[in-house]
């Protein structure tokens, strides 16, 4: 025997968050956050141990940064 479909819901619908388009998170960091907005933003591809699979090229970054900000 089948299960009977479920009642609907009475209250209000909210908009599901397909249907809301929003910011990623790294954009929304980025817009809160002043000196964020003047920086160049780039992704590395990687594990979790980024520092492995990325090594030389996250050095690469971390010295840019910090000639140009320090």
């Amino acid at each position: 025997m089948s299960k009977p479909a479920p009642e609907p819901s009475s209250g209000p619908r909210r908009p599901s968050a397909r249907r809301t388009p929003r910011r990623s998170l790294p954009a929304r960091l980025i817009a809160r956050v002043p000196a964020a907005q003047v920086q160049p933003h780039a992704r590395l591809v990687g594990s979790p141990f980024v520092q492995e699979d990325c090594g030389p090229e996250l050095a690469r970054r971390v010295v840019e940064l910090v000639r140009t900000t320090g």
